[in-house]
């Protein structure tokens, strides 16, 4: 049926195909197919027929090849594999095209097949090409990164456990991917374990992928069947690494004792702060992991107190403890028990007296750098915190409540760490309370929903209503949304926008809007968030949002839509899910909605723009309601920066040091309550007379340079 004949024009070969015109019919097939091998076979891409390599191949292939092995190759049938077995052996090339496409169907066959190797040599260049980026790459690691790397090999050599703890943004992942492939190199053998949080998992797959392509991974992530298949795969000795999660580590009772099993040379934990806590499980379930070293990443060595610095340090050095082990364990718990119930000013003076040792024990162990000292060229951060007035109604609600809460204390009854939160959430948005939604109103839309929704058909609408009276008036407005009987009860959009925060939104969205950055906001609380995403519906800001009920797999997958589309002008994080091991360089605003009462949460969030990689001077927000439990959170904040300086070699005097634990929220509390003892309706009076207008209306009464929070 075809007849090939090659010709010569120029340098490059071309088949002009003879088709039989009576065979296919018709003279428009004859052309079509004829134009089909000229354009696909030998038009497609010239290089095929010029790379020795892949014809000789092709041709290996066809000549040796077992007739089971060809009835695998593309589009093969029964009859063209009895014929390539008959007429093999093929000279070159030539003399095997000539064969197959004197029978039906064969040149298809040999164009998948060259395709196949195509496609073959193209995955094997862009191998070979991400092996050159990577060591390209290396050789352009930053002068710090190449100390850090240096750091880690002698403290390898000198069997010691290490704490790499340079500030956020400064690529301690990199550092880290160049150590396990020094290891890798001086065939020291693994697998090492690396446990991170679930935000950052797929950021360390991709880093390990591009930086390190010959060491060889395992992530332990998944459901129930699939890690135990993934145990199985662990245990071959095949892998370098094994990636997995802290939730993972302690999931199941199968994880807990496959990890405790499990032979180890390192173990290397990201965000090491997580494991502040010796009372947690967490911290217990870490413990029994037996690594023959270990190695903690943070960008934040203390937090909150001294307790949680003597955990970090007897977890890292838990070998050099050994025989005190009973005794660390017994102070530890004393620590947990008596702490915040000790009189402040002698925890206080405790803490100070224990800030030397501290420093002492850490200093052969830790390793931190500051981005001040180490990158020249990153943009300046500006840090600003802007007291906002709150609403009418946000006042009223907040004076009412803090009215109650000081009677309680009055009575010596004991005001719960509950009411703190409802400060907290009061001051950042009137709809986080329930004030609209009357006990009146409540009962009606409990009845209502006993009355006409299945849900409910067999519930006590006094019992529905008791539960409805405990949610917010958002809570309640989104619930009456989701069924057409109660949807007359729904509040009006435009509620969502009457917050005092808010009112600084308007004025400062909008700016950076037309000047086309990017901006992330930060909020503790999911139900703030949910406001917010409605703040900007209403004001028609595309956003992302991040949160914890985001699936681990998909959040990657949303950083890259952020910093790949410039459509979308606002991610929404929260300020946990969201600020650990993220990079989010394409924005340069942060504003954090509502603080931590860590101050370590808010500065990992702050270090998702301003890192490495940045290109732009950041700007970062913090907004206070004036007049609020939130300056006084903000003084502890500020407190809790003063001692890390402490531990880290910083300015020494004049210090304070606070224990915030959760008797020290209430104790926080009724300082707060006492500093407040006024006339009722006359709280906050002096505040209201100097409040104006915005930008009267916000007064921004700090600017902060970066070094100073």
């Amino acid at each position: 049926l075809c007849k090939p004949r090659i010709k010569k024009k120029g340098t490059y070969q071309m088949l002009s195909v003879l088709i039989s015109k009576k065979f296919y019919g018709s003279y428009k097939n004859y052309i079509s197919l004829k134009n089909f091998f000229y354009n696909t076979v030998f038009q497609k891409d010239k290089r095929i027929l010029h790379s020795n390599d892949l014809l000789f191949r092709c041709v290996s292939f066809f000549n040796e090849a077992k007739y089971k092995d060809l009835l695998l190759a593309p589009r093969m049938t029964d009859k063209i594999a009895s014929f390539i077995i008959e007429e093999r052996p093929f000279d070159d090339f030539k003399h095997l095209q000539r064969k197959l496409y004197e029978c039906p169907r064969g040149g298809l066959i040999l164009q998948a097949y060259v395709d196949g190797l195509e496609n073959r040599s193209v995955i094997e260049n862009i191998l070979e090409d991400c092996k050159l980026q990577s060591k390209k790459i290396q050789c352009t690691i930053h002068p710090h990164q190449e100390i850090g790397l240096k750091w880690l090999v002698l403290m390898h050599k000198l069997n010691l456990n290490a704490i790499l703890a340079d500030e956020m943004g400064l690529g301690k992942t990199i550092q880290i991917i160049a150590f396990l492939s020094y290891l890798k190199k001086e065939s020291i053998k693994g697998p090492h374990l690396i446990i991170v949080p679930s935000s950052t998992v797929e950021n360390w797959m991709y880093e390990l992928k591009s930086w390190a392509p010959s060491i060889k991974i395992l992530t332990y992530y998944g459901t129930l069947d699939e890690r135990r298949h993934l145990r199985a795969m662990a245990t071959d000795n095949t892998i370098d690494v094994l990636l997995t999660t802290y939730s993972m580590v302690g999931s199941k009772v199968e994880d807990r004792k496959f990890f405790k099993r499990f032979k180890i040379n390192y173990v290397i934990y990201d965000e090491g702060h997580l494991l502040k806590n010796c009372s947690t499980e967490r911290y217990k379930n870490l413990m029994k992991i037996h690594g023959e070293r270990k190695i903690l990443l943070t960008g934040t060595p203390l937090q909150n107190n001294l307790v949680e610095l003597i955990s970090l340090i007897y977890f890292t050095m838990t070998k050099l403890f050994r025989k005190y082990c009973n005794d660390v364990n017994q102070l530890l718990n004393q620590f947990q028990q008596k702490a915040p119930m000790m009189e402040a000013k002698n925890s206080m003076l405790y803490e100070s007296e224990k800030i030397e040792q501290a420093k002492a024990i850490l200093q052969p162990y830790i390793l931190r750098r500051l981005k001040s000292d180490v990158l020249e060229n990153l943009p300046i951060k500006h840090d600003r915190i802007i007291f906002c007035s709150m609403i009418d109604e946000q006042k009223r609600i907040y004076r009412d409540l803090m009215w109650e809460f000081k009677e309680l204390s009055a009575k010596g009854k004991k005001v719960v760490t509950s009411k703190l939160m409802q400060l907290r959430q009061i001051s950042n948005h009137p709809l986080l309370y329930r004030s609209r939604y009357t006990d009146d109103r409540v009962v009606k839309i409990a009845k209502v929903l006993c009355k006409k929704e299945e849900t409910y058909y067999k519930k006590n609408p006094e019992h529905v209503a008791e539960d409805l009276s405990f949610l917010s008036d958002f809570a309640i407005s989104q619930l009456c949304s989701k069924y057409k009987s109660t949807r007359k009860f729904c509040l009006n959009e435009d509620v969502a926008l009457i917050s005092g925060k808010f009112e600084v939104f308007d004025e400062l969205l909008p700016k950076i809007k037309s000047q086309s950055d990017k901006v992330l906001i930060f909020s503790q609380f999911t139900a703030m968030m949910d406001i917010i995403e409605v703040y900007l519906k209403i004001r028609k800001y595309k956003c992302c949002r991040l949160d914890g009920a985001t699936p681990v797999m998909e959040r990657q997958e949303l950083i890259n839509k952020f910093n790949s589309s410039e459509d979308i002008f606002v991610f929404l994080l929260s300020t946990k899910a969201g600020g650990l091991g993220i990079n989010l360089t394409t924005a340069n605003h942060i504003i954090i909605h509502d603080i931590d009462f860590n101050p370590y949460n808010d500065k990992q969030a702050e270090d998702r723009c301003h890192r490495m990689g940045q290109k732009k001077e950041v700007y970062v927000v913090r907004l206070i309601s004036s007049g609020t439990i939130e300056e006084e959170m903000l003084t502890i904040a500020q407190k809790k920066l003063q001692l890390e300086k402490e531990i880290t070699g910083g300015n020494i005097n004049g210090t304070k040091f606070v224990s915030l634990h959760e008797e020290g929220k209430s104790y926080l509390l009724i300082i707060f309550i006492r500093k407040t003892r006024t006339k009722r309706g006359c709280m906050h009076k002096k505040k209201d007379k100097e409040e104006k207008k915005y930008v009267e209306d916000i007064k921004i009464v700090h600017i902060l340079q970066p070094s100073s929070i």
